[in-house]
């Protein structure tokens, strides 16, 4: 047990100083009133002995003490992995939504992949800092999103002046992407809906306040991959169409080319037929 709270320590980034005060403040959240048999110099000897590896001299009151801290712990920190998860999913999808484009944009993407490793790998996954970390990825992903679409845009307009799209038809695709991101927008469910549900009570308050924050900043990344997503659909779309076109027009210009030197080699033939008659006639 003194070692599964030395392992939490290690993945929430903390000392065991600072565990022990989370401890007591949830307890008091959570409770209200310590249990009867609660002494605080009894839950120092816990912690200390949880600093020290090897052989403890325990006694009830000690055990006692012991799992109750660590069961607290891992209510702690069964919100943070709840959170912590999530935000990891919803990073790992966005991130490959548009690596995928700027991929195919041939966008310089390292920036893209340093960002990444750093948000998820570089940080304990229960700690405050790399949830903060997730976060301020998000945000990151929301304006990558933003610069990659504005590149598709300035792409869609050059194809659809080279294919001579009508401006209704441009209109009427315009109408279709907002009508859909509207309809995202009133969308009120996300990913993080369920982890209050399954936190225990006494969650942490930053966890909630940072519940609260990746909340909106999803939303704003889900409507950005989403017209993303539309931009570059559309994009694909034309360029397959203005490939086709341009094998069309490939096509026809060798034809005429094949058809001007038929039409010479037919002249020259009948200059040639009528010479020989001339000289014949002759």
């Amino acid at each position: 047990k003194c070692e599964n709270i030395r392992s939490i320590a290690k993945e929430m980034h903390a000392n065991l100083r600072d565990l022990s005060t989370l401890v007591i403040h949830n307890l008091k959240k959570r409770r209200r009133e310590f249990p009867d048999w609660w002494d605080n110099s009894t839950s120092d000897q816990v912690f200390e002995a949880v600093s020290k590896k090897g052989s403890t001299i325990v006694n009830e009151s000690f055990t006692k003490h012991l799992d109750l801290t660590l069961e607290t712990l891992r209510g702690i920190t069964h919100g943070r992995k709840l959170l912590s998860d999530t935000l990891k999913q919803v990073i790992e999808d966005s991130h490959d939504a548009l690596l995928a484009t700027a991929e195919d944009c041939q966008m310089d993407i390292k920036d893209l992949y340093k960002s990444l490793h750093k948000a998820l790998f570089d940080l304990p996954h229960l700690s405050k800092q790399h949830i903060q970390a997730c976060i301020d990825e998000m945000q990151m992903l929301v304006t990558a999103a933003e610069s990659i679409a504005q590149s598709e845009i300035e792409t869609l307009t050059v194809l659809w002046e080279g294919l001579n799209l009508s401006s209704n038809e441009r209109g009427k695709f315009w109408g279709e992407l907002e009508e859909l991101s509207s309809k995202i927008e009133m969308d009120t469910t996300g990913p993080f809906d369920t982890i209050l549900g399954e936190c225990p009570a006494g969650v942490e308050e930053w966890v909630l306040k940072s519940i609260t924050e990746a909340t909106k900043v999803q939303r704003m990344l889900g409507i950005r991959v989403f017209k993303l997503k539309r931009l570059h659909g559309e994009v694909e779309r034309l360029r397959r169409k203005q490939e086709a076109k341009n094998k069309i027009m490939s096509i026809n210009s060798k034809l005429n080319v094949l058809s001007t030197k038929l039409a010479e080699f037919e002249e020259k033939a009948g200059n040639k037929h009528r010479l020989l008659n001339k000289k014949a006639n002759s």
